[in-house]
């Protein structure tokens, strides 16, 4: 009876672990149905606002969708790749800002294109209301920095760092316009 009963529970925690449910399923705009292409994501939410900003890419375009609440789309946006975060060889997201008409994404690139190939964070823009998308530089990570933390609090993005050489810690600040 004892064989049975883990025998049972081990099926069970078999199915249970490739049991998986379909939350949220969305098709962006002009992707052929018929063949599959790589589309990649990154999933902002905002619990003050209550908002969540998706930002969807594949090889030739980028889709910001502002959504609310209830998950209603609010607003979207299409720009080429090229004019995107996401264009650079290589990045990374940090964090972001939503409020009710714009969505602020910060990162980290480094890439030839951008800043003489020297690592550098940069600020992402979203305005849903004017169907735009800015870019702009915040600030370059000096040689000896070594990052800590990052975070958003009141509006602002906050990286901390220190320069052990320097004995510093340094703190980064940059609003949502930048």
């Amino acid at each position: 009876m004892k064989n049975y009963i883990t025998l049972s529970m081990c099926l069970l925690l078999f199915r249970v672990s490739f049991t998986q449910n379909t939350v949220f399923s969305y098709q962006p705009a002009g992707a052929a149905v018929t063949k599959p292409s790589p589309y990649y994501s990154y999933v902002a939410n905002d619990k003050k606002n209550l908002k969540t900003t998706m930002l969807l890419w594949n090889s030739d375009q980028v889709e910001y969708i502002l959504l609310s609440k209830d998950f209603e789309q609010e607003g979207i946006i299409q720009v080429p790749r090229a004019s995107s975060a996401v264009s650079a060889k290589d990045y990374g997201f940090y964090a972001a800002i939503i409020n009710n008409t714009t969505t602020s994404i910060f990162y980290s690139t480094q890439d030839k294109s951008l800043n003489n190939n020297k690592r550098h964070f940069r600020i992402e823009i979203a305005d849903f209301k004017n169907k735009t998308v800015t870019n702009k530089f915040l600030f370059e990570k000096p040689e000896g920095e070594t990052i800590k933390e990052w975070f958003v609090t009141g509006g602002n993005f906050v990286v901390l760092a220190t320069n052990d050489k320097e004995k510093q810690l340094i703190f980064h600040i940059a609003d949502e316009k930048g």
